[in-house]
């Protein structure tokens, strides 16, 4: 929600990814043709708080096994589905109500949701759920 990246890229993402200290996640490029090219995007302390909670980022990151292991091990279909089920929760409809509709920061250089009480739930309840159904989904 806060980083406008597509299914594919977030899949892509390992505990070397995040720079907890800055507050950044590099994510790869999958659109373009080659391979290489990154984009840093700034998250709010609170996800990157809920991350590193869930995932250990930190102690993921000093083990060279582990640091470079995806973060989920999904297909793009399965993401695809645990994203719906989230936003059916959050109750995000209409244009938002897709991966296309929640990737609109990554064209519209917007970082943060809009200050409405509505998006800020929504965005809330997108991210706690997320992080739930992550520790529980099957891989």
């Amino acid at each position: 929600m806060w980083s406008g990246a597509r299914i594919s890229e977030v899949l892509a993402l390992t505990p070397n990814s995040f720079d907890v200290e800055t507050g950044l996640v590099t994510f790869e490029t999958l659109k373009r043709r080659r391979r290489g090219i990154v984009r840093q995007v700034p998250l709010p302390p609170a996800v990157l708080d809920e991350l590193d909670r869930f995932f250990v980022l930190h102690a993921s990151q000093a083990d060279p096994l582990s640091g470079d292991r995806r973060l989920w091990l999904w297909s793009r279909t399965t993401a695809w589905r645990q994203v719906k089920n989230v936003m059916a929760k959050a109750r995000i409809t209409g244009g938002s109500a897709m991966p296309k509709g929640l990737a609109r920061p990554r064209h519209s250089r917007m970082i943060m949701p809009s200050t409405s009480g509505s998006d800020t739930k929504c965005s809330a309840a997108l991210v706690k759920s997320q992080w739930r159904l992550s520790l529980r989904a099957p891989i």
